[in-house]
């Protein structure tokens, strides 16, 4: 891809093998980047998916505590399901075991996320190998032959940072990060109290005006403005800056909103899905 989007952008003319020394060592650039950035995204999620299953053992230890004050035949080898039998009734185990099964999810979820990373991390690390090979097979001798290599490839990097500025010149010009988070927010804070409403008005069995049935274009738009703002993000403080963004807010999460929107069996609370309560007989 590199040698056929950058190899005639040139503002300095380098033909031969100078140019096909900078074309591959500005690949390998890219894929260090590349690597570095899930490198780092990967170490934040890893970190938010222990929480989640830190969070998982502490609500059962919650429902375990419980248990032993409630009950007088206490082993501690009682499973979960048999203490939800046993004492599934009483509203603190209900409420309990509603934050356990969105714990759960979300740390399933999570882990299967991190699973995802962990793979691309090795891939990104087998190709930037792979460059890096060769490169060094290139043999770029140190010295005026790697100074002209460094050219043209920091002059490969202004021409791709031009090319963008020109872009958004034309019509595509980003507004802030700020004003595209604002944005975001007023435009989830509609689809959430949309998918609020329309949930309510089904697990009740009302049938109340049209502003309370759930609307599925405002979480197209909401997805829509998530892109542009993760775009202006991106244009000011870098890609980094904005995988961390789409990695950790809320508004990209499967669990958030109106996603659960079409289940009448599920209701959202503060971007987490709740299962309804199964009745014990």
């Amino acid at each position: 891809g590199i040698n056929a989007e950058y190899g005639n952008l040139s503002t300095v003319s380098m033909e031969g093998p100078i140019e096909d020394m900078a074309l591959e060592q500005r690949q390998l650039v890219s894929d260090i980047s590349k690597e570095a950035t899930l490198r780092d995204v990967t170490k934040t999620h890893s970190a938010h998916t222990f929480d989640s299953f830190n969070q998982v053992q502490n609500l059962e230890g919650a429902i375990r505590k419980y248990w032993s004050s409630w009950s007088d035949r206490v082993t501690g080898f009682e499973s979960i399901d048999e203490i939800v039998r046993a004492c599934g009734r009483e509203p603190v185990v209900q409420d309990l075991m509603d934050k356990l099964g969105c714990a759960r999810r979300a740390a399933a979820l999570r882990a299967k996320d991190l699973k995802s990373l962990q793979g691309l991390v090795g891939e990104c690390q087998e190709q930037r190998t792979k460059q890096a090979a060769k490169v060094e097979a290139l043999g770029i001798k140190e010295g005026e032959q790697q100074d002209l290599v460094d050219v043209r490839v920091r002059d490969m990097i202004a021409t791709e940072k031009q090319l963008v500025a020109e872009k958004e010149g034309t019509g595509n010009l980003l507004t802030s990060a700020a004003d595209e988070l604002k944005a975001l927010q007023d435009i989830s804070a509609k689809a959430r109290q949309n998918y609020l409403t329309s949930a309510h008005n089904r697990r009740a069995g009302y049938l109340w005006s049209s502003s309370g049935r759930y609307n599925a274009e405002l979480r197209a738009e909401e997805l829509s403005q998530l892109t542009r703002a993760t775009s202006a993000i991106q244009h000011e403080k870098g890609v980094r800056a904005a995988v961390r963004f789409l990695t950790d807010h809320p508004y990209s999460c499967l669990l958030y909103t109106s996603d659960a929107a079409d289940e009448e069996d599920s209701v959202d609370l503060g971007g987490r899905r709740i299962i309804k309560k199964k009745k014990i007989r």
